[in-house]
């Protein structure tokens, strides 16, 4: 029957179920044996993120590629990951389905990777990654679109301290080559042509895999939440498991009426009761209303409008000049089409409009909108259809496949009927409704509740923000004191110093603990030598002070106690360790650690903090945000250009790509950078992108181990840390990209601001604060201009004058002078800060003047 879906054999698939309290779940192309068990689903209840953590999250252990996957933007591909492997007779099972070796142990001590498995995972994951990167390098992949990363071949020739570290790295190699599988997978089933752009071994590695013929692994999809990106139609012609939640309410959205189980039921009772294969409309008596709701709507979930061909014009009536722009479908955002023979043929087959501003004309043409019924809206993915061009070929199934990574809605993005993105949106005004009625908060006397989700009932009880027990291992007294109150946030609590007070135990590993604020010695009170050296380095670093305008939280911020203890500090940067080492023997406002970062990122300090490879398995969180759930995952995304061209929409194109920057979860490393970058993350992303970089890495970094790695440094650690990539940066600071010397951009970077802006010091002062401020306000009313290198150093120079301010250039005195301050402080404090556990940094520092003795005759 055309109006349901139908498998790769043409069939209405048969529905598996199981009920449960709030609704029933659903399975198509798989049985009910895949869904979550009643168990699961209550523990989804009194989650956090309501999502199961073995099914949105992937744990360490590779299995988490043959388990169901809820839907995600950044990993589309998840669901087309094989799990199984049909060995025929002789045939040994490959590697990646293995359950692995002893590790390796060397003569010295180190475990490593296997050596046979180590030469099979290098000519996979090296064949595999040179065939998506063939396919993401070139049309008709498209730019933007997530995709896998490179795996880091160098920890497969790392040594590890333990067994356990050496088969980890066996596991994510597994899984790293199923999610190549699956990448490949979903690409040669969705794209037509697809293996036209492939060397010809390529083609033949990929084919004898057989993909098509391997189970896959299924997605779990949030039908009223998810439905401008959901391709259902493709994923069940394709065989891949589809689970999703059915609920009485489900009934009131007509738009979902073809996944009724109701419906499901009806029709395969039918073909049961007449001894067929298949039946026809008529043969559901009973269904008829049914029925007809079912064909007002597309496959897409899209009302479908009633053909007329005098509603639109026609393609004679589109101006030479015009700019045109398809919406390919409702809710998305509309991209640019410049090929003629295509526009004729797309103005053919769908409803436009045209719209004249002043001397420009722009044309929107719908695909959403039809101009007859049959426009093959159910052409299967990956097979050509009529058309006069490539693009025109594909049906609307690929079409959906191929750009719903850049132009669907994802977040608090909206876009009108034009695929221009909403005032509301534009405004950041779109809030989730978490609100509990007046008598549940009575009931409640203010305790936190978990926000409701779409699919419990309203006569389900509230659920209570569950109250975690204290853990075994009480917080040491560094610990404590790394997170002492302090004057930027008095009304912090210490978790650490309420759970020692609960304990009443103390911890014995005081060698590195920096001293409580009570407790530590009074910085007047120091002996003779070290208070000379401290007067002598006050005297230097105040040489070039500058009025600083310190960022100041609207809400507490605290540092996570739980993850302090295995931290490294990386400032790689002099002058930036030379002011964090600075605030720590001179300013008598800070004692700890703890007061020492937070300044740090209060004066927009650059620093990071990596962990090590071992240590991840310490990373479980209590709580989980439903992002970092669905996109805990690496950052692997080619992000499209910031390439601005209508003109009259800066504001809204700018803050649509920066929403969708901030929105990721490794975007909290934009505090660790410093400078115009944290500022920005902060602006952006507010108090909440602070305490997010406080409360340690993202999910890229200790679950999927990818991030910044220090590997390729002169004397590596493995450190991990998060990363922004160069596209990204570029998005924040709203940069076009041309030759060098022609770069626009809407905020100075920072390279500009070291070479031409010579009030700026390297930190955080009035100055900047008011000329970013200034611009900011500009893009938001719309009046912001593009600015070259020289054009923002006629910037800068008008700046100055208009504010009478020095001439000296600070950009070159103060780090001159910082790097002098780090050089002083390396005479007391020999100690480096840079790739120091923080638990062996001891506060205030051991004072160590440097001995020069006699070193011979040179």
């Amino acid at each position: 029957m055309e109006c349901l879906y139908t498998d790769g054999d043409g069939k209405v698939p048969i529905s598996g179920r199981a009920e449960m309290v709030a609704g029933q779940w659903i399975a198509l192309n798989a049985s009910a044996g895949r869904i979550p068990s009643t168990t699961v689903f209550e523990e989804a209840l009194t989650d956090r993120a309501f999502l199961p953590p073995d099914l949105a999250a992937r744990p360490d252990a590779w299995t988490w590629t043959k388990r169901p996957t809820w839907y995600a933007d950044r990993y589309h591909w998840d669901a087309w990951n094989v799990i199984d492997y049909f060995a025929e007779e002789n045939e040994a099972v490959p590697w990646y389905f293995g359950e692995g070796s002893t590790p390796w142990t060397g003569d010295d001590g180190k475990f490593r990777f296997d050596p046979i498995l180590r030469a099979k995972a290098e000519d996979s994951l090296t064949k595999l990654w040179l065939c998506i990167e063939s396919i993401t390098s070139q049309p008709p992949f498209v730019s933007g679109t997530p995709h896998p990363t490179k795996f880091n071949y160098l920890l497969l020739s790392a040594a590890w301290d333990s067994a356990q570290g050496a088969r980890s790295l066996a596991e994510d190699a597994r899984g790293r080559v199923l999610e190549y599988l699956g990448f490949i997978n979903w690409w040669s089933s969705s794209v037509s042509g697809w293996d036209d752009v492939l060397q010809r071994w390529m083609v033949d590695y990929i084919g004898g895999f057989k993909l098509r013929d391997l189970k896959k692994r299924g997605v779990f999809v949030d039908l009223p939440r998810r439905w401008h990106v959901l391709n259902i139609g493709h994923l069940l012609a394709e065989n891949v498991p589809v689970y999703y939640f059915w609920q009485e309410d489900n009934d009131d959205y007509p738009c979902f009426a073809r996944l009724s189980p109701t419906i499901l039921q009806a029709y395969h009772d039918a073909c049961d009761t007449l001894d067929r294969s298949e039946v026809s409309e008529g043969d559901m008596m009973g269904f008829q209303d049914d029925i007809d709701a079912i064909k007002q709507y597309d496959e897409f979930f899209q009302l479908r409008r009633t053909p007329d061909h005098t509603s639109s014009p026609s393609f004679s009536d589109i101006p030479p000049n015009a700019t045109v722009y398809i919406c390919d479908f409702e809710g998305w955002s509309a991209r640019l089409v410049i090929d003629d023979s295509l526009i004729e043929d797309y103005a053919g087959r769908y409803h436009f409009c045209i719209e004249t501003d002043e001397s420009d004309s722009y044309v929107t043409i719908w695909r959403w909108k039809p101009r007859r019924l049959d426009m093959g809206g159910s052409q299967r993915a990956g097979c050509w259809g009529p058309g006069s061009t490539t693009e025109a070929c594909r049906g609307d199934r690929e079409i959906r496949e191929l750009f719903k990574a850049v132009h669907a809605p994802i977040g608090k993005a909206r876009f009108d009927e034009c695929g221009r993105i909403t005032l509301v949106s534009r405004l950041g005004d779109v809030y989730e409704d978490n609100d509990i009625s007046s008598v549940e908060a009575d009931a409640l006397d203010g305790t936190r509740l978990l926000p409701r989700p779409h699919w419990v009932p309203a006569s389900h009880p509230p659920l209570l923000v569950p109250t975690p027990a204290s853990p075994l291992n009480v917080a040491s007294k560094w610990i404590q004191s790394m997170v002492a109150p302090s004057s930027h946030s008095g009304s912090r609590a210490s978790s650490a110093a309420r759970l020692s007070h609960s304990s009443g135990e103390r911890d014995l590993r005081t060698r590195s603990a920096s001293p409580d604020r009570g407790r530590t010695a009074s910085r007047d009170q120091l002996p003779e030598g070290r208070a000379a050296y401290i007067d002598d380095l006050r005297s230097l670093g105040s040489q070039y002070a500058t009025p600083v305008s310190a960022w100041v939280s609207k809400k507490p911020l605290e540092w996570n106690v739980d993850y302090l203890d295995i931290r490294f500090l990386l400032v790689p940067d002099k002058k930036a360790q030379a002011c964090l080492r600075y605030w720590a023997a001179c300013s008598r406002d800070v004692s700890t650690m703890a007061e020492v970062l937070l300044k740090a990122i209060t004066h927009g300090i650059p620093f990071s903090i990596g962990v090590k490879v071992e240590d991840f398995g310490r990373f479980k969180p209590e709580e989980v945000s439903d992002t970092d759930r669905v996109v805990g995952k690496p950052t692997c995304v080619m992000e499209p250009p910031f390439a601005y061209t209508a003109p009259g929409a800066l504001k809204a194109y700018y803050m649509s790509r920066v929403n969708d920057i901030i929105r990721r979860p490794h975007a909290r490393i934009l505090v660790g950078l410093g400078g115009p970058e944290a500022w920005l993350g902060r602006k952006w992303g507010g108090p909440e992108l602070v305490a997010q970089f406080m409360d340690g890495p993202s999910p890229d970094v200790y679950l999927h181990r990818r991030g910044y790695i220090d590997s390729d440094d002169e004397n590596p650690m493995f450190l991990y840390t998060d990363e922004m990539s160069p596209q990204e940066i570029d998005v924040i600071f709203g940069c076009i990209r041309s030759d060098i010397d022609r770069d626009r951009s809407l905020y100075p970077s920072r390279d500009i601001l070291d070479d031409g802006c010579f009030f700026w010091t390297g930190e955080w002062d009035d100055r900047m604060e008011n000329m970013f401020a200034d611009l900011t306000k500009e893009i938001l009313q719309g009046s912001a201009k593009f600015r070259t290198p020289g054009m923002w150093n006629d910037y800068f120079r008008r700046l100055n004058r208009s504010h009478r301010g020095s001439k000296d250039r600070l950009n070159q005195l103060v780090p001159a002078t910082l790097n002098k301050l780090y050089a002083k402080l390396l005479d007391g404090f020999s100690l480096d800060w840079h790739k120091r556990r923080l638990i062996d940094i001891e506060l205030p520092e051991e004072y160590r003047p440097r001995r020069i003795g006699n070193r011979g005759a040179l």
